[in-house]
């Protein structure tokens, strides 16, 4: 690897380092060595003698003369070559830019014009060519742009080139935004550019939105349709605004939940189809240019047409069947870059898999995916709708809304918005149909299956149609009086300013009448402003909903809870191999499929990023379990700042279970106790942080039920677990499991550089979160077309924090935040709760570890300077910062990422 580089640069310290006993020398003295046999330029930065504390160096001295060869080397060193000392971390930045500069050799921008690389012309994809020469770069939008580079993303890939000082115009080349003369990439311009630079220029930009009352076009009317012209990125937001807002999709999710917004169609499916088909999509050919890409909403399905076949290399049948083993490829990188930053989609080539998982969380139908024509290929991915009547059983309650439509759209609007917070299915012309005359049979349909009528009345009488005395407005409202549903009826503040263009002075006479009619039945109130009716209307409709429940007795169960066979799990991992033996295992302890020995409660801990939850998710989705457990599978995540009560009102819900009287913690323990009694369901608890959250749960591992619980703590794990025996310690992947796993995750850079890889699988030693954080990592680099050899050597050393300041995988998202934790965020979690002076000698402990990095009780004694290690060494124990090591008395290891994590918190030496 020495000899692959121009320039070699060596840091030296204090520390020696690890010796190969083959030669006798450091690693870091035979990198020097063959750097200067090979006539390499050398630099050399020294840090003082003064670097670490005394008693550090009294400590190493005891280690066995390592300080002694170490002075040795930097005397060799500094009769060679001129030596630059370094005090701290700003001081050495500012010497290795200094010296970088000073260098003659090429540099990566000179080697490399730009990331997108215009090295070979006839190979460059059309995103990343130049926009004509009449468009600049401050031409497009600069906040967009600036949002760009503050991305996690963008700030990682920049800080490993050390360019975060660079000038915004070198950040962009170097992410492949603009080419080194300055202009920009034409993916750029599609991501970036102002919506007048996009407008009757570029017909690929647009967006087709359409909605149908039935299954097909021909027989069916069209209901709602917008055209958008935008760039791409606005493009996706305005497409999933029509999904939530327009498309007619039920929402299903329930007010004060996470899935309170959910959509009929998950909405995570839905933004990865429509975010492939703008990223995928061919921009290039004049057949696809001037095809929008198009959203169509039927009765039974949902469809999103991508104009461009798909990308080479990509069949039909993988897609729809095996997901996972499709390589990502890209059509346009530059796009589908822009897009991954942003954090519109996740992983590049994970997109129909994260489909996929969503659909199966939901019972529902699996995306289908076709390829459709030769000559000139569309994409189209097709989503099966659930039927009405499976959603009205979750949903239950209707409200049709009636007004006239032009002058109250916005009020409209409010409307449909507030009946779909509050978990109701609002009926409104928007979403069923038009108000043409053969339209009105289909509008009383509506309001016959409607359980509630909201009339909203301003200054206006509406459309009368052809042959009819009365507007549609009026036919609805006596339509609705007719049948006896409750009438919930709302009239402008007649004080309040309205636009005269808004006001119906031809028929002021029948508007008077009506509303003169309608004053006897049930006016709740007059409105003013938007916000002011969206209000009321909200009071209103929770007040007419709780005396629907009325009929229900307290804590009643619902009748048709006999048939309710909930799954709350997360989707199945994208990626779980190497657990086999440990899925068995605890199948066992949970007596399948035999029943005997089994454990009412299982307690799974190990190491933070061991794979507890990915392993948990698997169990939820073995078939055994699931034949074992044929009641439901539920599951709740507590975390650190857990609410127990909410989390078992949430199963409860799931389970049909009438909570609007519940207010204590130990009603709704009794009641989901006497729900569950007979029943076969299995409980996981994740991620557990305090044993008072997850009591209340182990009081409803019933007979015939079981609980599962996950903690990254040990001193939990023993007090929750009801014997030694239900308490499963997950372990790290072998090296052939993390080989296979780095394989999936990278699969061509495991073939280009077999060898490595298995030396990197070494150093992280078997840590699924480690592991699938650098497969991004060199997944992500080679496919811009970066060497990996220095990203391989970075993932390697043991004290490189590249792994710590990455984002953790995609299925750590936080929807309460709304984004994705770093690695070091996650791991910083275990130590919060240290003392002080436990989380100082955690941080020794990485200064100090030596490789393999395990610690026997008088190495501690030693590295702490006390006379008992042992309660501290508990509390790391317990906490999941040490584990002892298998079959050993008095001896303990520390994982290498846990001691990034402890070299990073020592304090800076003044």
């Amino acid at each position: 690897m020495v000899l692959s580089c121009s320039v070699y640069i060596g840091i030296l310290g204090p520390f020696y380092g690890s010796v190969n006993d083959e030669i006798d020398l450091s690693y870091t003295e035979y990198e020097y060595t063959v750097a200067r046999d090979a006539e390499r330029q050398i630099g050399i930065f020294l840090l003082p003698d003064n670097i670490l504390a005394a008693s550090l160096t009294e400590i190493i001295k005891k280690q066995g003369g390592t300080l002694q060869r170490q002075d040795n080397f930097k005397s060799r060193v500094n009769a060679a070559h001129m030596n630059r000392p370094v005090n701290d971390i700003e001081d050495f930045r500012g010497h290795i830019r200094r010296y970088v500069r000073s260098l003659n050799v090429p540099t990566h921008n000179q080697l490399h014009p730009s990331s997108t690389g215009d090295l070979f012309p006839g190979a460059t994809t059309f995103d990343r060519q130049s926009i004509p020469e009449k468009y600049s770069l401050q031409e497009l939008n600069a906040k967009a742009i600036s949002d760009f580079l503050k991305t996690s993303q963008a700030q990682l890939a920049l800080d490993r080139q050390d360019l975060l000082e660079a000038t915004q115009e070198q950040h962009l080349q170097f992410l492949g935004i603009v080419h080194g003369n300055g202009r920009p990439t034409l993916g750029a311009f599609l991501c970036f550019a102002p919506f007048g630079l996009i407008v009757d220029k570029f017909a690929s930009c647009s967006l087709h939105m359409v909605v149908y009352s039935g299954t097909d076009k021909a027989n069916s009317r069209t209901v709602y349709k917008e055209e958008a012209e935008d760039n791409l990125i606005n493009l996706h937001r305005i497409g999933m605004k029509f999904f939530r807002s327009n498309a007619g999709l039920i929402r299903v999710g329930d007010v004060g939940t996470e899935e309170r917004d959910e959509l009929e169609i998950p909405t995570i499916a839905l933004r990865e189809a429509l975010a492939n088909a703008l990223i995928h999509r061919d921009y290039e050919n004049p057949e696809s240019k001037e095809q929008p890409t198009r959203i169509e909403i039927f009765s039974d399905r949902v469809e999103v047409i991508s104009f461009g076949g798909l990308v080479s290399g990509v069949s039909e049948e993988l897609l729809n069947e095996n997901p996972r083993s499709v390589a990502s490829r890209r059509r346009n990188p530059v796009i589908a870059k822009i897009f991954m930053y942003m954090q519109i989609v996740e992983l590049g080539g994970s997109g129909v898999i994260r489909m996929h998982d969503a659909m199966r969380r939901y019972n529902l139908p699996l995306p289908e995916i076709v390829q459709i024509g030769q000559q000139y290929p569309y994409v189209k991915v097709t989503f099966f709708r659930p039927r009405r009547d499976s959603i009205d059983e979750r949903l239950g309650l209707r409200v049709y809304i009636s007004s006239t439509s032009r002058d109250l759209r916005s009020y409209r609007q409010a409307a449909i918005e507030t009946c779909n917070q509050l978990g109701l299915i609002p009926v409104a012309m928007e979403l069923t149909g038009s108000t043409a005359t053969d339209a009105i049979t289909s509008l009383k349909e509506k309001i016959h299956e409607a359980d509630v009528y909201v009339g909203i009345f301003a200054h206006r009488y509406g459309y009368v149609p052809e042959g009819s005395e009365k507007s549609i407005t009026e036919i609805e409202f006596d339509f609705a009086s007719e049948l006896g549903i409750e009438l919930l009826n709302f009239v402008i503040d007649p004080d309040y300013p309205w636009p005269p263009g808004d006001i119906d002075f031809a028929n002021g006479e029948k508007l008077k009448q009506f509303k003169d009619r309608m004053a006897g039945s049930n006016i709740r109130s007059q409105f003013t402003s938007v916000e002011d009716f969206a209000l009321k209307l909200s009071k209103s409709l929770v007040e007419w909903r709780k005396k629907q429940s009325k009929i229900a007795t307290d804590f009643d169960v619902d009748l048709r809870q006999a048939n309710i066979r909930p799954f709350l799990a997360p989707p199945i991992p994208a990626l779980f191999i190497g657990r086999e033996n440990e899925i068995q295992h605890i199948k066992e302890r949970l007596g399948i499929p035999n029943q005997q020995a089994k454990v009412p409660t299982l307690v799974i801990t190990g190491w933070a990023g061991v794979g507890k939850t990915a392993l948990a998710v698997a169990l939820a989705y073995d078939a055994g379990i699931r034949e074992a457990f044929p009641d439901g599978i539920l599951w709740s995540s507590l975390g650190e700042h857990a609410n127990p009560f909410n989390e078992l009102m949430h199963l409860g819900k799931a389970l049909n279970v009438n909570t609007s009287k519940i207010t204590t913690l130990n009603e709704i323990v009794s009641q989901l106790r006497s729900v569950l009694n007979s029943k076969k369901v299995l409980i996981i608890v994740d991620d557990v942080w305090n044993a008072d959250h997850a009591l209340p749960f182990k009081q409803l591992a019933v007979p015939d039920g079981a609980v599962i619980i996950t903690t990254r703590f040990a001193s939990l794990a023993s007090q929750l677990a009801p014997t030694p025996n239900a308490i499963h310690r997950l372990s790290s992947l072998d090296e052939e499991q993390s080989f296979n796993l780095l394989r999936q995750l990278a699969p061509k850079v495991v073939e280009k550089y077999p060898d490595e890889i298995h030396r990197l699988v070494n150093n992280l030693e078997g840590l699924p979160l480690a592991l699938r954080v650098a497969g991004r990592l060199l997944e992500t680099e080679d496919n811009l077309g970066f060497d990996l050899n220095g990203i391989l050597a970075e993932l390697s050393e043991v004290t490189n924090p590249l792994l710590l300041t990455s984002l953790a995988p995609e299925d750590r998202f936080d929807p309460k935040t709304g984004t994705t934790p770093t690695i070091s965020l996650l791991l910083e979690k275990s130590i919060d709760k240290l003392d002080p002076e436990t989380r100082n000698r955690f941080a020794l402990l990485g200064a100090l570890a030596p490789d393999p990095a395990t610690f026997d009780l008088e190495a501690l004694k030693a590295i702490w300077e006390v006379d008992d290690p042992m309660p501290t060494v508990r509390q790391l124990v317990n906490s999941g910062l040490l584990e002892p090591v298998q079959g050993s008395t008095g001896r303990f290891r520390m994982h290498r990422l846990l001691i990034i994590l402890a070299q990073s918190l020592l304090p800076d030496e003044e």
